[in-house]
This record gives C-alpha cells, sequence and structure tokens, in this order.
C-alpha cells in the first residue's frame, strides 16, 4: 500500500514537473525573444538573431546555476524586463551615435559590461549583507518607476509588432490599417493576458495562449500567403541576415565597439545596473510575502552576480530570480529543482540547433506578450499601489510615470532617485537623533558605598548621556545641537562630562562626522569633556577620519558612565559640595551585625575567578571586604556584558538570599579579591540567638532591595522623559 502511494506520489510530481516546465518554458523562450526584438529595434534589427539566441543562452545559464544553487524551493530565474527598457533606451542612444557597422558590436559590448557590473555589485552586497537596502527606498518612488516600466513594456511591444521605434506623437498614426494589421494579433494576446491576470487565471493558459497564438498565426497565415512574403513584410521576427548566427562577445566585439560612445552612455549603463540590483531584491522580497517563507536575501545575491558572469560573454541579458513563474512554478505544485533544470535544458537545445525556428517567431506574438506585460504591471499598479497611497504619495509615483512616459527611462530613474534623496532628506531629518537625553550621574551599574552614591547625586547633572539613534547625516546635526542646548538652557553651566552613546546608531555620513567633531570641540571649549560609548569599527573610523578624539570612547554605556561617575567622585568640587551637604546619616553598607562575625567563612579570589554561578540556588550573601567583583550574562552572540560592578563594602546576592531564587547572573572577581560569606542558615540562626541582630540584617537588606528599586524607578522615570 505504502508503495502504491510512493508510486502515486512520484508520478503526480513527474507531471506537475512537466507541466510547469512546458508552461513556464514558453513563456520563457517567448520573454526571451520579445525582450531581444525590444533592444534590437529598427537600425539595430540587423543583431536581433544574435540577440535572441544570446538572451536564450542567458537565461539558460540563469536557470542552471541560479536554479541548483538557490535556497528558496522551485525557484524560476531568467532574463528581466526592467533590464531590457533600460538596455533598450541606453541601445537607441548609441545607435544614434554610432556607425552602422558599429552599432551591433557596441551593444553587445554595453550589455556585457552591464551584466558584468551587476554581478559583481550583486555579489559584494549579499557579501557584505547589503541585500535589504531597498526597504530604505521610498514606495512611491518604486511604484512609480514600476508603473513607468509597464508603460515602456507596452510601448515597446507597440515597437516590436511595427517593426520601428515608436513615439508618442505617433500613436494616433496606429490606428491606420497600414499600421494596425500588425497589431491586432499582439494587442488581442496582451488583453488576454490582462484579462487572465485579472480574474487570477492560471498562468498555464497564458503560456497557452503564446504557444495558440505562433502556431496559429503561422497555421493561418501561410493557408493564404508563403513564408517568403511574411518574411519579407515584416510579419516575423527573421530572417536574419547570413552570419548573424550567435557567436559570444569576444575581442572582435571589443575591437569594432565606438568606446567614446559607451563613455558618453557611461550613466545610462550605470542606470542599467542599479535598476537590475533594485528589481532583484524588489523580487526577492515578494517571494518571501508569495512563498510565505523567509529568504536568505544576501545568499540569493552572491548567486545571481555569479550566473551574470557568464551570461555577460553570452551575450545574454541581465538575468535573476523571477517572481512570477516561481510563483506558478509553486501554484503548480512543483517543489524541486527539476523544472529549472529541464526549461535550462530546452533553452539550451533551443539555442544549439532552433536558430531557424526563432527567425519563424511570428512578431505579432513577440510584441504580444512584452504588451501583456505592460499592461498587467500597469494594471497592478493602478488596482494595487495606487490605493495604498495617500494623495501626495500618488503624486510622486504619477509624475514618475509621467516623466518616463514623455522623457523616457534613464532621466525617469534620475528623477526617480532624486525624489528618493529628497524623501530621504526631508523624512528622516524630522527623526529625531536623540532617542534619550538624560542625567546620567549615578546610574552605572557599578555598586557604590552610600557616601559615593550622595556624592554623584548631587551631580548628577554633570554627567549628561546623550543617547543617539538612526542614520546621522547633515540634517541630523542641528537637531543634534539644539537639544543639547536645549537641555542645558541659558545662563546655566554645562556638564561636566556629556555621553555621546550609539548604540542604536545605524550609521553615520562625514559630514555628520564633522559636525560632531565641531559640536564636541565646542563643548570641549566650554570645558565639558565628551565621552563615546558602544562605536561601531565603521562609525569610529568616520569620526576619526574627521578629527574627533576617541580617547575616551568605551566599548559600552555601562562603562563609560562608571568611567565619568569615578572622576566626578575624585574631583575637588565633589570633595567640597561633600563638605556642603548637611550631616550625611551613617552608611547603610556596613550593619552592625555583620562586623561582628569575625568567624565568617572568608574566601579569596583570584582575577577572573567565579564566585556566583549564574543559575545557583545557594542562598548567601555575600561581603565584599577588599577588590571588586563583576556581575556578568552572556549576550546571544557570545560576548560578555557586565550587568554591575561590585566594589569594596558592597554586599553580593541578597535578592536570592531573601526569595531563594536562582541567580541571574554570574559574578567573577575583577582583580584578586576577599570575601566573607554569610548564608541562610546564619540568619536562621540569628533570628533564634539573637532577634535584634537579625532584624538589624533584614532592616538593611529591605534598604537594599527599596536602593536598587529606586535607581530602576529613576531609570523608567529618565527614558519617559
Amino acid at each position: 500500500m505504502r508503495g502504491q502511494q510512493s508510486k502515486r506520489a512520484d508520478t503526480g510530481e513527474l507531471i506537475a514537473n512537466a507541466l510547469a516546465a512546458a508552461a513556464i518554458g514558453t513563456l520563457q523562450i517567448g520573454v526571451a525573444v520579445s525582450l531581444a526584438t525590444l533592444v534590437f529595434v529598427g537600425p539595430l534589427s540587423a543583431g536581433a538573431g544574435r540577440g535572441a539566441a544570446g538572451f536564450i543562452l542567458g537565461t539558460s545559464i540563469s536557470l542552471l546555476i541560479v536554479g541548483t544553487q538557490s535556497r528558496v524551493r522551485s525557484v524560476i530565474s531568467g532574463s528581466q524586463d526592467t533590464a531590457a527598457i533600460v538596455a533598450a533606451a541606453v541601445a537607441a542612444s548609441l545607435a544614434l551615435e554610432v556607425a552602422p557597422e558599429q552599432s551591433v558590436s557596441t551593444v553587445l559590448v554595453m550589455l556585457a559590461l552591464g551584466a558584468v557590473f551587476t554581478g559583481v555589485a550583486m555579489w559584494l552586497m549579499g557579501r557584505y549583507g547589503l541585500g535589504s537596502i531597498v526597504r530604505f527606498l521610498p514606495y512611491p518612488v518604486v511604484s512609480g518607476f514600476m508603473a513607468g516600466t509597464g508603460w515602456l513594456l507596452f510601448r515597446g511591444g507597440l515597437e516590436v509588432m511595427h517593426g520601428q521605434p515608436i513615439e508618442l506623437g505617433d500613436f494616433f498614426d496606429l490606428f491606420s490599417w497600414e499600421d494596425g494589421q500588425f497589431l491586432v494579433v499582439g494587442l488581442a494576446l496582451g488583453l488576454f493576458m490582462l484579462f487572465c491576470v485579472a480574474r487570477k487565471i492560471s498562468g498555464v493558459m497564458i503560456s497557452a495562449a503564446i504557444l495558440a497564438t505562433a502556431i496559429g498565426f503561422h497555421l493561418i497565415a501561410r493557408s493564404v500567403t508563403t513564408l517568403e512574403v511574411l518574411e519579407r513584410d515584416g510579419w516575423l521576427v527573421g530572417p536574419f541576415p547570413e552570419g548573424a548566427g550567435w557567436k559570444p562577445v569576444g575581442p572582435t566585439d571589443f575591437l569594432d565597439a565606438d568606446w567614446g560612445a559607451l563613455a558618453s552612455n557611461g550613466g545610462g549603463i550605470l542606470i542599467l545596473v542599479i535598476v537590475s540590483i533594485l528589481g532583484l531584491m524588489l523580487n526577492l522580497g515578494g517571494l518571501e510575502e508569495v512563498l510565505e517563507s523567509e529568504i536568505d536575501v544576501d545568499h540569493e545575491m552572491r548567486i545571481a552576480g555569479v550566473s551574470n558572469l557568464p551570461i555577460a560573454f553570452g551575450g545574454g541579458l541581465i538575468s535573476y530570480h523571477l517572481i512570477g513563474d516561481t510563483t506558478l512554478a509553486a501554484k503548480l505544485g512543483v517543489r524541486g529543482k527539476a523544472t529549472a533544470l529541464t526549461i535550462a535544458a530546452v533553452g539550451f537545445a533551443l539555442f544549439l540547433f532552433g536558430y531557424d525556428v526563432i527567425a519563424l517567431m511570428p512578431r505579432a506574438a513577440a510584441g504580444g506578450v512584452l504588451v501583456g506585460i505592460g499592461l498587467t504591471v500597469l494594471y497592478t499598479w493602478l488596482q494595487g499601489s495606487l490605493r495604498r497611497m495617500n494623495k501626495t504619495d500618488r503624486s510622486v509615483s504619477a509624475l514618475i510615470l509621467f516623466i518616463i512616459a514623455t522623457a523616457g527611462i534613464l532621466t525617469g530613474v534620475g528623477v526617480g532617485l532624486l525624489i528618493a534623496t529628497l524623501f530621504f532628506v526631508f523624512r528622516y531629518s524630522r527623526v529625531d537623533p536623540i532617542r534619550h537625553l538624560v542625567a546620567a550621574a549615578g546610574r552605572s551599574n557599578v555598586d557604590r558605598p552610600a557616601h559615593q552614591r550622595r556624592m554623584l547625586e548631587a551631580a548628577r547633572d554633570q554627567l549628561i548621556a546623550v543617547h543617539v539613534q538612526g542614520y546621522l547625516f547633515f540634517g541630523s546635526i542641528t537637531r543634534l545641537r539644539r537639544s543639547i542646548a536645549g537641555h542645558s538652557g541659558e545662563g546655566q553651566q554645562p556638564p561636566r562630562y556629556l555621553l555621546f552613546h550609539f548604540g542604536r546608531v545605524t550609521g553615520i555620513d562625514f559630514t555628520a562626522a564633522s559636525g560632531i567633531g565641531a559640536l564636541a570641540a565646542s563643548l570641549e571649549a566650554q570645558g565639558t569633556t565628551c565621552i563615546w560609548s558602544a562605536l561601531t569599527p565603521a562609525v569610529a573610523d568616520e569620526l576619526s577620519n574627521a578629527g574627533v578624539d576617541l580617547s575616551t570612547a568605551h566599548p559600552d554605556y555601562d562603562h563609560a558612565v562608571a568611567w565619568a561617575e569615578q572622576r566626578l567622585i575624585n574631583a575637588a568640587e565633589l570633595r567640597e559640595s561633600q563638605r556642603e551637604l548637611p550631616d550625611a546619616p551613617p552608611d547603610d553598607d556596613h550593619p552592625a551585625a555583620f562586623d561582628g562575625f569575625d568567624h565568617l567563612e572568608s574566601i579569596e579570589l583570584a582575577s577572573g575567578e567565579e564566585l556566583i554561578a549564574a543559575g545557583s540556588t545557594r542562598r548567601e550573601l555575600y561581603i565584599v571586604d577588599s577588590g571588586r567583583l563583576n556581575a556578568v550574562t552572556q549576550l546571544d552572540d557570545g560576548r560578555p556584558a557586565r550587568l554591575r560592578q561590585i566594589s569594596e563594602g558592597s554586599i553580593i546576592g541578597e535578592m536570592s538570599f531573601c526569595t531563594g531564587a536562582p541567580r541571574s547572573a554570574q559574578v567573577v572577581a575583577d582583580g584578586p579579591a576577599r570575601v566573607r560569606v554569610f548564608s541562610r542558615e546564619r540568619f536562621d540562626h540569628l533570628l533564634r540567638t539573637d532577634p535584634a541582630a537579625a532584624l538589624e540584617v533584614q532592616d538593611f537588606l529591605m534598604r537594599r532591595l527599596a536602593h536598587r528599586l529606586s535607581d530602576t524607578s529613576s531609570l523608567v522615570r529618565d527614558l519617559m522623559q
């Protein structure tokens, strides 16, 4: 029975993979040919055959590498329409600048350079964990760019069917029968694709429609005319010129290319790289939602980058993960890598043996695919993106679409990046770079004698801690300066120490680092010492390069506060302020009851030796006679973090002593130390033999716990202000 069930499951999986391979493979090959005819159109049409073969080869290479190395189940990758839109714009610009005999080689070299630069950039971003940077782009800019891409794909599809570039002013001319006859079938295919998406009909129907359009066109057209007439009148992608078949992008192409024109279009190539990287990150983010699983974005970026390097020299188009085809594969029940490898094998076979078949692709089918993709992108923008945005964001998104439609993709992307920068400056400048600004004297995790605590309380405003947050840029410094000045107030003495805590800072640019350096210099001139804590290596480097003195930098907030507190305690003004205080109450750190216990067990500790293990349930108090100890815990990354420093004369372990709860932290000696042990059994004996002494110990413990609670409440109050 189990064997039969397993056999049926294997058969079902085989059918699912075969159906997916047929549907997605048809779509992939059709799109690859369509994108090639989009790039190599008009004066570049002589390279359409070589381009189509190269794009099919590139898709197959991408499927092979990404399909086998990806950690995303049933992933499908291939040539990208967004990359084709930018590449087509750059190619059109090159065609106007170079000699006709150099145009195809120049465009192929441009595609190769774009793929190499994109591949290297993707790999580096994945290597250094920058895969999530797209989340910082304003959504209106991204949606406007995607809408503009949809429009250009729609227009590009019309150009493929028409066989020539089309300007906005030429659209009305397309309605004449002389031109419109080339568009009818393709527009019908595009509208059917839109209908399938709008009605959520399976993508298998789209693949079937593409195949039916190509085959049906030949069956009907060749029943009334000949193949030679169809080729002569421009109904087919081919025929391709003799000798225009595929060959790798090699030395001959690099020698024939017009490098001056390539240099003048360097900005377009850069935009091609940027758009491709953004497209990959957006697709990966979309796949996380569709597949409802977390994706290792950095790993996927690295393998996409690697796959584009051989694609470059094969004459292919930038390729990476496809969200639509991967979703279709998942819906068809594909679980493994067999579908991607099957499509890759078909692509390689068509590349090797089907060059003449590519030439037979009807322009109506090639252009109709682009029209359908463009219409579905615009439909998704109208029905989804716009509805989720407010009026201002809608206006920005529509503006970018308008600029792309009227001025072209390169100008549109440039304006979009400018708007994204303005969004960043405007919105991020409204985020307060200061999370908290508090008086920090007495707030360290150092257990101090009562008289030192009173000193720090009297000098509470002599140490101000500024908790900085976010990404610091030139717009952050003005608010930082104003907040610090506002805290001090006019006519007040500046604090003796100002601590900048960078624990929540994600990054800093040079202008912000220079501004902080100028602010620190101004504070130093007023007698305020600046202290720094939790600086990442990158932030520390920026501050150092800006001339900031980091000699007072500390690894974390607690060490920085403790460092300043100790200097405040030692300062002459604090000693004078202590003399001006009313008679201080006696210290509560050394109850007389403990002083009478000379026979308590004494423990000598070496530096780093453990006194208390985390989780221990021993109900003991420890009196520190000499030295210092640290209460530490382990962070998630394994690094130790100091919770508290216990100095000479302090008591350790009162919470567990009273409640019996397990110890919450490990306690180790910070240098040689000696402690005495007061056990719970000793206290219980004291209750029976000397109730007055036991009451004194109990009163002491209550004051200690109340003091700890007061410190915690003060910290919470400071953070809430």
